[in-house]
This record gives C-alpha cells, structure tokens and sequence, in this order.
C-alpha cells in the first residue's frame, strides 16, 4: 500500500483473526477491509475499527495490527522480502545505487508490461540475457546496429552484493562485419529500430556535410525527439546513455536497464512446482516531464502464454518485440538439450573465458 504519508509498505496478505485473505489485485482505498467479518485498517496497518468490539475482551490493539513485511524502494523498483533478518536493501544494491545515481533525475512510469511464460528453468532463461554472443545466430538484423563482440562485461562482488553489467555498443556494427559497413546506414537502421507507439516514422536525416560523426547526430536527435514529443530534457545525458544497451543484472534475477538506449528491465521468476518453467516480466519505461502527474491506473499487464509471440500480443515494444520472439525460440530448446544430456549423465557446459563471464559469476553466487 502507499499510504497517507506517501511511505510505501507490504503486509502480509492475511487477516490477523481469522486468516482471510484480504487483497486481490490493484484496488485503490483510504483502508483496508476484511471482506469476512468487517475489521478494518489504517494504511500504516493501524486497527481502524471491529464489529462487536465488546466481544474482545482482553485483545491488544497493537497485536491485531496487519503484519508488515520488510519493503524497500529503489528507483521506483519495491523489493518485498520475507526474511525479516535480511540485510538492507542498501548493501544488496552494491554498485548498482552509485552507478544509477549519475542518470539525471526524473520520473519514469511503465508504459508497457509483459508477463511471458517461458518452457525452461528460470536460471536458463535468464542466462540467455547475460550475454551478446548469441546475437550473430540469433538476431543477424540488428548486427549493423550493435557491436555484440566489442561488449564490455564487468561484474562487481563484494561479500554483500553481487552485480554484473553487459555494455553494448549501438549504432556501431558488429565485427563480424568487417571494417567497411557504413556508419551512416547503422545510424539509420538504428534510428528505424527506436520506433514505438506514439513515436512511429521519425525522421532522422542525416546531415552528411555535417562534421559530427553519425552516431553522434543521432544522439541529439534523440535529445530533440524527447525534448519535442515528450517534453523531457535530457541534454546532459550523454550519448552512451542515450543510446548503448546498458544492462546491469543483480543476484539472484534483476535486470535493470540504465539510460535510454535500452529502457527496459526484466525480471525472472520461478513457477511453483515446475523446475522447467518460468515467468519472463519485461517492463518498458518512459521518463516524465517534471510537474506532470504520475498516472493513477497501473499499466495494463499483457499475460503472454508459452506459444505467444510478442510482436502479436505485447503493447508497445515496437521493434523489441521481435528480438524477444527469437530468444523466446531459442529457450525451450536450451532447456530440452540440457535435459537430454542429463538423462544420460552427459551434461556439460562450457563457457566463453570472456563473454559468458556474468553466467559464470551467477553460478558461483548461487553456489555459494
């Protein structure tokens, strides 16, 4: 709930006398109300009022009080965790909270959300994401765009916190293709790929005596497109921000996005009682001119069956949709391969030195 106060809390989705349940769905209330026997709350969890009161005697007005769980927020992300004996939030983020605090600040809403069942392991999923190597098979459209293997890979591990980054070069060609591609033409293919709803045929035109290099031009034509068609002010974010795949990863399943070139994140989750299944949510995010309101109503939620493709059934995404449609290929086979080799205790992996680093780094955090 988001209280009077504006503070953020969780509770436990149970009434304290007799254990119904409270809550379905989003629903919008100055309390909160049993819908067996009546009892009420305060947002703060405060007992607000009990039918027949005088027939609770000797009960203690603090101990019927919703349950709080432990609820932190970061960067509008609200992180629920059950242990009340875990650690703060604040030592989880590591790098993750100095490295976002350089983005300038502002409001940032979701305008597309996508929960995609996926036939695999959640682990398998999420590797698939920890890396550009796949894109030469997976995604050959967009080698003109990104440099997959001029990725820069880091990861960040201090007892505490456990992160990792993938850093991908965009409107720069990958080396698989040579030395001679066009720069213009990546800056052009680049700009086609921007498209989204409401931003449709922008048109970039580049200034070919202009002694800006292309990818340069491109930035401040996004800087323009944002300043113009959504009223925000990004002239001191810089080019890399406003256009590179910038994708951080925090243990066990977070993947935030940092800037413009990639405004997304996602997060993957386990489905009770199915070790080869998994839920992909992606969140598509869009800055907020300062003074406009935050919407009232949350994202509409597009619900994606395991044979459900993106690009038919996701709100938004434009030309992401159809590069999420060839890992969602992929996926499953992974999972189907590695099941083969287990049956016959054959299963091996053998990851990249380099670029399978962030993989290899989950595996080791997970172990431990």
């Amino acid at each position: 709930v988001r209280g009077d106060d504006d503070e953020i809390r969780a509770y436990l989705n149970s009434c304290p006398h007799r254990g119904t349940k409270l809550c379905v769905g989003f629903a919008s209330s100055d309390e909160v109300v049993c819908p067996f026997h009546g009892w009420k709350w305060n947002l703060d969890g405060k007992i607000k009022g009990i039918p027949s009161e005088w027939d609770f005697q000797n009960y203690d007005k603090d101990d019927v009080g919703l349950i709080e769980i432990k609820c932190e927020v970061w960067q509008g992300y609200i992180f629920i965790n059950f242990d009340d004996n875990a650690k703060p939030l604040d030592k989880y983020l590591g790098v993750l909270k100095s490295h976002f605090a350089t983005l300038p600040e502002m409001n940032r809403i979701t305008i597309g959300r996508v929960k995609k069942v996926i036939k695999a392991n959640w682990k398998v999923a999420m590797e698939a994401f920890l890396e550009s190597y796949h894109t030469i098979e997976t995604h050959p459209q967009i080698l003109t765009t990104l440099a997959d293997a001029s990725t820069k890979y880091d990861v960040w591990d201090d007892g505490d916190s456990s992160v990792s980054r993938l850093y991908s070069p965009m409107s720069v060609p990958s080396p698989h293709l040579g030395d001679d591609v066009d720069l213009a033409e990546c800056a052009k293919e680049y700009a086609k790929g921007m498209e989204m709803p409401g931003l449709e045929h922008l048109n970039f035109v580049l200034d070919a005596d202009s002694k800006l290099a292309p990818r340069t031009q491109l930035a401040e034509w996004r800087r323009s497109i944002f300043k113009g068609v959504l009223g925000v002010d990004l002239e001191s974010m810089p080019d890399a921000a406003l256009l590179d795949a910038i994708q951080y990863w925090m243990f066990p399943n977070f993947c935030p996005w940092y800037g413009e070139g990639g405004p997304i994140a996602y997060q993957f989750l386990p489905v009770n009682g199915k070790t080869n299944e998994c839920v992909m949510e992606v969140r598509l995010l869009a800055p907020l001119p300062d003074g406009v309101p935050l919407p009232e109503v949350p994202t509409q939620i597009d619900y994606l069956d395991a044979s459900d493709s993106f690009a038919e059934k996701a709100t938004g995404f434009g030309g992401l949709a159809m590069v999420f449609d060839q890992d969602m290929i992929n996926i499953p086979v992974i999972q189907e391969g590695l099941e083969n080799a287990y049956h016959l205790n054959k299963s091996k992996v053998r990851l990249a030195d380099y670029q399978e680093q962030r993989i290899a780094h989950f595996h080791e955090v997970l172990d431990r």
